[in-house]
């Protein structure tokens, strides 16, 4: 449970005396009468669940003196079912007897069973003095039955006359999508167990129809992947869904023994390693080619890299950079400093991938990093690297 974090002073108490003399005995002073400063107290008096299953923090200023006009925002730290940092305008609470209901957005969820949420006001800038500081912090069980609103991205695909695929994304919720994820929410596509390049949803919903409510895009797998024989296709949304609902964000679909056709031959090749020099370290680099006669469909793959025994990791790229027969590129793997000559070994990681051969997808040799360009401090405050 997270708690109060804030500075608190106790009530400012001054004695006035009453006249008379202070240095000798001949005249009683009398009682001294304690003036109390008013100063602001905000109490959290609850949490409660409002219709969308959020989370709603209650307040007030129970003081009897207003918040300090220097005093803007005041601080709070949800943790719990929600966790929000947030704050509340401080004019909000500012007079005495002022009320102030703090809803975290977005954190709707269906709790059947209690859980634990906690609030607690944080340390204000400059510090706030307040005559009680157990008050800044409340926890309660919650529960919501409730179903939120939200978006429900639904996938189905359907398989045509001509063999072809027609994949359907449909927002069957009652809500939009986060839009400020609307140009990163991809479409996953495995086929054959092998990763094809993802299709972005803003590109396949240029006009943004599953904005709303019941609106739905289609899309056409190319006619030439009508000879591969599974298909299975995943959207990647990670926000809450209505009712939490991630079941159907994935759809799959075999391919009816009408369709099977004969796959393009395949041949990708790794031809070559190199170390690219740096300034410091030198680019482990694989060389890589379309070694085949037919346009590469466009899937994903890696290269794998080793030095020995040692596995350096997987680095990836997409197809189409060597998709028409006879094209090549460099893929950059890790950074290696060895001076003197190591093994080093590049191999194609395609699982799934299906080539009309593979003694061509490894390369290797022993290389040292050499010719390394390095720059002076000199050199950095001169502007000049050579």
């Amino acid at each position: 449970m997270v708690r109060i974090a804030a500075v608190f002073l106790a009530p400012l108490v001054v004695y006035a005396l009453p006249s008379g003399s202070i240095g000798g005995t001949s005249r009683p002073i009398g009682t001294a009468q304690p003036v109390t400063i008013a100063m602001p107290d905000v109490v959290v008096t609850d949490l409660t669940v409002d219709d969308k299953c959020q989370v709603v923090a209650h307040f007030a200023n129970k003081g009897t003196g207003s918040i300090p006009p220097e005093v803007v925002n005041l601080t709070l730290e949800l943790s719990g079912i929600a966790k929000v940092m947030g704050y509340i305008p401080a004019d909000k609470l500012r007079a005495p007897g002022s009320t102030f209901d703090y809803v975290a957005s977005g954190t709707g969820k269906a709790t059947p069973t209690a859980a634990s949420q906690t609030v607690s006001l944080l340390a204000t800038n400059p510090v706030m003095a307040e005559p009680n500081k157990s008050n800044n912090s409340f926890g309660k069980n919650l529960t919501c039955t409730a179903v939120p609103p939200g978006p429900d991205l639904a996938l189905s695909i359907t398989t045509n006359a001509d063999c072809t695929k027609t994949l359907t994304l449909a927002n069957i919720g009652d809500a939009a999508p986060d839009p400020s994820l609307w140009r990163a929410i991809p479409i996953i596509r495995r086929i054959d167990d092998i990763y094809f390049e993802e299709v972005q949803v803003s590109v396949l919903d240029p006009q943004q129809a599953l904005a709303k409510p019941g609106g739905k895009v289609t899309w056409n797998e190319p006619a030439e992947l009508r000879a591969y024989d599974h298909f299975e296709y995943q959207v990647r949304y990670g926000p809450y869904e209505k009712g939490d609902s991630k079941a159907n964000n994935i759809a799959s679909a075999s391919v009816p023994a009408s369709c099977k056709g004969t796959r393009p031959p395949v041949d990708v090749a790794v031809t070559e390693v190199r170390l690219a020099a740096g300034f410091t370290t030198c680019r482990f680099e694989a060389h890589v080619r379309n070694a085949g006669t037919t346009t590469l469909p466009p899937f994903s793959f890696a290269v794998q890299f080793s030095k020995g025994d040692k596995s350096l990791g997987q680095w990836g790229t997409l197809a189409r950079t060597i998709a028409a027969p006879g094209a090549e590129t460099w893929v950059m793997g890790p950074d290696v400093s060895d001076v003197t000559a190591v093994p080093l070994k590049a191999a194609l990681a395609a699982p799934g991938l299906v080539q009309t051969r593979t003694d061509n997808d490894v390369a290797a040799a022993s290389l040292a990093c050499v010719n390394r360009r390095t720059i002076s401090v000199q050199q950095i405050n001169g502007g000049v690297v050579h």
